[in-house]
């Protein structure tokens, strides 16, 4: 196969339902949803991968607050351009939106290969976006067989939909709302959008199970020229539309021979940067949290850790609030 067969028979396949995260997609709809039923209404939105949907109890933030606090949460492999558009559509004037992100999405540079594997299976959005040269430069990351496992999963489609009739069930809005208005209480933690609660938060989160060795606190966050220009836009654009845009750190694994003065001196660093933007609640340097508090990754906190973090979250924008 040449080169322009290879892309020209890859591109024609596209969208196909090939192997990919479906419950991401179902996830956005359903926090689509829930955004929605407080529309009209003063909220606090929460947006940015799984950091926040592990990480922020928006129950417990509402209770104390006294409005209604939407855990927007993801999953932090989807694009930068992904968490601020949702965050975007689900907030109205009077809104505030807090930003926890995730540490790489401020050097969001480079589309992933698990990125596009989605944008194909479902994130139409994204791929519709794309200018033809990285549409071709996407194509070209997922190798010289990616073209048969787009045929395959086309004439699966066609021919044989109950093999991957999970994968085309989470294209149906509808069906994935009633699945969710009937789910019951989980039993145990599994990565489903099934199973966060009435504003977003995921459930059955006990314990501590991480083992891996995370990100040094102590180290600065690079910030690029691509992700400062996206945010700039986006505070920009909130502002026109009357709504507060904040900034907030993810939490970090206390690890052995952490240098506290290099960890606040990075924090001010990156504080100091960020602020020029929309002011940052909070510093990295007192988001320093024992492994204990987290559940299976270095960015998801167990419920322990997030009814800390939730705590110091919302005792930062009080201050704000109360200026």
């Amino acid at each position: 196969m040449t080169a322009m067969a290879y892309f020209m028979f890859s591109l024609a396949l596209v969208p196909a339902p090939i192997a990919a995260e479906y419950w991401v997609r179902e996830m956005i709809v359903i926090k689509r949803s829930i955004a929605k039923q407080y529309a009209g209404q003063e909220k606090i939105i929460i947006a940015s991968g799984s950091g926040a949907l592990f990480g922020i109890d928006s129950v417990q933030a509402g209770r104390i607050l006294k409005m209604p606090v939407i855990n927007f949460g993801l999953h932090a492999g989807l694009p930068l351009k992904t968490i601020l558009s949702e965050a975007e559509n689900a907030s109205e004037a009077g809104d505030m939106v807090i930003l926890p992100l995730e540490s790489h999405y401020y050097c969001d540079e480079e589309i992933t290969d698990w990125q596009i594997r989605n944008a194909i299976a479902w994130g139409y959005e994204q791929w519709h976006d794309m200018p033809l040269v990285d549409r071709l430069r996407a194509i070209s990351i997922m190798g010289p067989v990616f073209p048969v496992e787009l045929a395959l999963a086309k004439l699966l489609e066609t021919l044989s939909p109950r093999i991957i009739g999970e994968r085309l069930l989470a294209m149906d809005d509808a069906r994935i709302l009633a699945k969710y208005s009937r789910s019951p209480e989980p039993m145990s933690f599994a990565y489903s959008a099934y199973h966060v609660d009435a504003l977003g938060n995921m459930r059955k989160t006990e314990g501590s199970k991480y083992m891996g060795m995370p990100r040094a606190a102590d180290e600065d966050i690079e910030i690029c020229a691509k992700s400062w220009g996206r945010l700039g836009l986006f505070v920009d654009a909130m502002k026109h539309k009357g709504v507060k845009v904040f900034f907030a750190n993810p939490p970090y694994v206390e690890t052995e021979n952490l240098d506290a003065g290099k960890i606040r001196a990075a924090a001010d660093r990156f504080n100091r940067r960020l602020s020029r933007l929309a002011p940052v609640l909070d510093s990295k340097e007192h988001l320093v949290f024992p492994r204990s508090y987290f559940l299976n990754t270095e960015l998801h906190l167990n419920a322990a850790g997030r009814a800390v973090r939730t705590q110091m979250l919302v005792d930062a924008l009080l201050q704000v609030i109360r200026r």
